[in-house]
């Protein structure tokens, strides 16, 4: 939704970014067979994502480029001491990281969030040159699940409060357990969001990725980012369909998608997902990402939001008990606070939600208290609890992060009697990005006195 639209520049060109790793099962240049001609008869799904048939790179989505007439995604070496493309230039690894293989360690990922603060343009609030910046994301190793899940025990344990990040976005969802999941403890959270993303074709289909591959290879990181979750001592919450392309600011056109070509597909996702997270004893499972603001943002009337989530929910959660028995959690986008015709009788927990661009603090506060003061009375009318779901701030020039969150905090104390918990977007969201701001003690200290 409208929240991430600065992200969107960060991830828009997702594997465009030109430091991305071939995939580690494509056969190398040396030894692939020579092709001369583009297969006669290309099936016609799924199409430009990768391993799809192509014959220029216009075939292909994503910034994939058309290698041996197949979709397939850049490797550095496509970019670096060749010709230019694209108007990218030559590109370099980030400060001390002299070599693309090197840049899979912590020290890189700092490099990473040094220049995603000195490309922020003041003006603008983008990135300089976004795409070389997306390049230090899609290093970290997704890891062999069997040896991820030796040592880790496979239980629920639920916490009394909630205290998380919302990391969307592949590489960063990735890269916050990956790298600072120390801090985050440090911090308080107790809490993490695995966040699998979907991309939408050219045939309006939905397709799983993380920005670096699709499919099966998709799915094994999204199991080893759970895996490193939970050995990390993390609970987890597994959100299972960000649908991000479906939001106005996720696509360049702008034209309202019609709900109809997507709702059994995310009811499918969710279904599929449910027997993941009883594999590996999710402690909370969302069967999408607030499903009625997909609707809200492409201008559907409330009216008719409300009911065809309700049925969503109603049709889809007992298909998920089916194959997972731990809690359900609704995941709601708060729409302005409208949210109060939506039933939540077949979840276990709900989460709403609220973030600013440039809103001053006090107007964003009056907001934040607004969709709480509306959570408590929902919450008490179908006898379900409820989390502040996704607190965020862009960074802008009205006011300080400290103001922000001294503000909405505040809200939050005041008037959350009975919340269950809160979420904050997040550690290395970079225009979101709480890390070393003066919101971070703010958010810890509200953390602690939350209790265990």
């Amino acid at each position: 939704m409208n929240k991430r639209i600065i992200l969107l520049i960060l991830l828009i060109g997702f594997i465009g970014c030109t430091g991305a790793p071939p995939q580690p099962t494509a056969t190398p240049e040396a030894t692939r067979p020579a092709v001369t001609a583009a297969p006669s008869t290309p099936p016609s799904s799924p199409a430009g994502i990768p391993g799809s048939p192509c014959k220029t790179d216009a075939d292909c989505i994503g910034g994939l480029k058309c290698k041996n007439f197949m979709c397939s995604i850049p490797s550095a070496e496509d970019f670096i001491g060749g010709v230019p493309s694209s108007g990218m230039g030559y590109l370099k690894p980030p400060g001390e990281c002299e070599a693309w293989a090197k840049c899979d360690s912590k020290e890189c990922m700092a490099e990473l969030l040094k220049v995603m603060k000195s490309e922020l343009d003041p003006a603008t609030q983008t990135m300089k040159s976004a795409k070389e910046s997306m390049c230090y994301l899609f290093t970290s190793p997704v890891g062999n699940i069997e040896e991820l899940k030796r040592g880790v025990k496979l239980e629920q344990k639920y916490p009394n409060k909630i205290k998380s990040t919302w990391e969307p976005g592949a590489p960063y969802n990735r890269l916050a357990v990956h790298y600072f999941a120390t801090e985050l403890r440090e911090l308080g959270v107790n809490t993490y969001h695995i966040i699998p993303s979907y991309i939408i074709d050219k045939d309006k289909k939905v397709v799983l990725t993380t920005q670096r591959y699709t499919g099966e290879r998709a799915k094994e990181e999204v199991i080893s980012n759970i895996l490193r979750a939970k050995k990390e001592g993390f609970a987890v919450i597994l959100v299972a369909g960000d649908y991000y392309p479906l939001f106005k600011v996720g696509r360049d056109d702008k034209t309202p998608i019609n709900m109809d070509d997507y709702e059994y597909q995310m009811e499918g996702e969710a279904i599929k997902w449910a027997g993941v997270a009883e594999e590996y004893k999710v402690e909370y499972y969302a069967p999408v990402n607030e499903f009625e603001y997909y609707m809200y943002d492409n201008d559907y009337p409330i009216k008719e939001i409300h009911e065809r989530t309700n049925k969503f929910y109603s049709r889809v959660i007992p298909k998920v008990r089916e194959f997972y028995s731990g809690k359900i959690y609704c995941k709601v986008g708060s729409m302005d606070a409208q949210f109060d015709g939506i039933s939540f009788r077949q979840c276990d927990l709900f989460g709403i939600g609220y973030g600013t661009f440039t809103e001053p603090p006090a107007q964003f506060a009056a907001k934040v208290a607004k969709s709480i003061i509306m959570a408590e009375a929902v919450s008490a009318r179908d006898g379900v609890p409820y989390i502040y779901g996704e607190l965020f701030v862009v960074h802008n020039n009205v006011a300080s992060f400290k103001d922000y969150y001294t503000a909405a905090i505040q809200a939050y104390r005041e008037n959350a009697k009975t919340s269950m918990g809160l979420v904050f977007m997040g550690w290395i969201q970079g225009t979101n990005e709480v890390r070393g701001t003066e919101a971070t003690p703010l958010i810890k200290e509200l953390f602690k006195t939350m209790g265990d």
